[in-house]
């Protein structure tokens, strides 16, 4: 019973080998060659990657290097990013569909948001937050669980403890980041004399809260979304 503490590692170790020698990477090229073939490996088109390269510059961010793909929906995993229209981690994906469904207004403010989690360092802050949170809850759990050696019942419920406690905070942090991409989005198109890409925007919030208000788990609801942009607009 002993052994099923080392599965995680072996999984991690073989992951590892599986990626061609993933560890003689650096962190940063390491992180996007697993998000590459977690997310998708498939290049974006030219014209998200000229979109992206304007937002960077308009932010002042040097990422010749960085993955700009398209979500590869034929994995498990991309049928779950699927109902999103694009994600920064380590790299930025992009709904190859929903994409070239947008109005060019549409793809600058998708790509300069994209960028504004970038330039804050989002993808990072956010696993520091969960790496911290899952093992502080898993210690706070063990104290709260009777954990009798290898027992199975004390452990499963130490490891939904943590989990539970992890995934919560990551909602939290994930609207909070949103929202300041959104933010920093706003400012910057402003400043570049795009104001009309925010309103743009913000008038599809507007379109969206007539028959929605909700929004999703990992975003701020959709009227606090247009009071915050609002403010910035105004």
């Amino acid at each position: 019973m002993k052994s099923i503490k080392f599965l995680p590692f072996l999984g991690l170790l073989f992951f590892a080998i599986s990626t061609n020698n993933i560890m003689s990477f650096s962190p940063q090229q390491m992180a996007e060659k697993v998000c590459c073939r977690l997310f998708g490996n498939e290049d974006a088109s030219k014209d998200i990657k000229e979109k992206m390269q304007e937002a960077h510059v308009a932010f002042d961010l040097v990422t010749d290097n960085m993955p700009v793909k398209y979500i590869n929906t034929a994995t498990w995993f991309g049928t779950l990013l699927d109902q999103l229209d694009s994600f920064t981690w380590f790299g930025t994906w992009f709904n190859k569909e929903s994409w070239e469904n947008k109005t060019e207004t549409e793809k600058k403010w998708s790509a300069t948001h994209e960028a504004a989690h970038t330039k804050q360092k989002h993808p990072s802050k956010l696993i520091c937050v969960t790496a911290v949170t899952l093992v502080a809850s898993s210690l706070l759990a063990k104290v709260i669980v009777p954990n009798m050696g290898v027992k199975i019942l004390p452990a499963l419920i130490t490891i939904g403890i943590a989990g539970a406690a992890t995934g919560l905070v990551a909602i939290q942090f994930s609207k909070k980041f949103e929202q300041e991409a959104d933010i920093a989005a706003a400012k910057k198109l402003i400043a570049q004399g795009k104001k009309d890409v925010v309103e743009h925007y913000l008038n599809q919030l507007k379109e969206i809260s007539d028959h929605e208000t909700s929004g999703s788990m990992w975003f701020q609801s959709i009227q606090n979304q247009i009071d915050y942009l609002q403010a910035v607009v105004n």
